[in-house]
């Protein structure tokens, strides 16, 4: 016999224990927060407030460096 919550993930909502799959969104979206790096800032989205000055050239070769091809604009223009 198969269990049926073999190889599954637990969660706990109001006190009720829901297995999730790992291949799905939310079963790999707890996978990463398991597997977070709190001092990589690469591993956090960013949120930009209106009004705040943003270093495009700084975020384009963050891109690059993980390997996005990106083309960085030159500063002189």
């Amino acid at each position: 016999m198969i269990h049926p919550t073999k190889n599954k993930i637990p969660l706990e909502i109001d006190g009720e224990i829901i297995y999730l799959d790992p291949n799905s969104a939310e079963g790999k979206a707890l996978q990463r927060i398991e597997n977070l790096d709190i001092d990589d800032p690469d591993q956090f989205t960013i949120l930009i407030e209106e009004g705040q000055i943003v270093n495009i050239t700084e975020g384009l070769q963050r891109f690059k460096k993980r390997g996005y091809p990106v083309e960085i604009p030159n500063s002189d223009s």
